[in-house]
């Protein structure tokens, strides 16, 4: 289990419905880039994703913001909260609940070779 989905299902994530499973898609090609793929998140992620899963891109883009909206609704406030980093007034748009996602994933590789350390 990977970190993403370990968050996800912290998060109260029903991870084994369909539309986490193309969030965790998108989130895995989001991971495997440099950086965050602000421009080319529907252009270059969402189509690979698409093609891989072999949906069509509105579905997956439907999938992505279903997960956001359970995460907001229906999440767990306090991992919400620490992805988030401050939990904003609104709900997060879906390439802004990537990003957070995505930037909340580095910092927790950054410091896990740490953690390891101490044990």
């Amino acid at each position: 289990m990977n970190l993403v989905e370990q968050t996800l299902l912290r998060l109260g994530g029903h991870v084994a419905n369909i539309s986490y499973q193309r969030f965790l898609h998108v989130m895995d090609l989001i991971l495997q880039q440099d950086v965050f793929p602000s421009g080319q998140l529907m252009s270059k992620i969402y189509s690979q994703a698409a093609r891989d899963l072999d949906v069509s891109r509105d579905v997956l883009v439907r999938s992505v913001a279903r997960v956001v909206d359970d995460m907001w609704y229906n999440g767990n406030p306090k991992i919400l909260k620490e992805i988030l980093e401050e939990k904003p007034e609104y709900k997060p748009y879906p390439k802004d609940m990537l990003y957070y996602l995505y930037r909340y994933v580095q910092k927790k590789e950054k410091e896990q070779p740490a953690e390891l350390v101490k044990v």
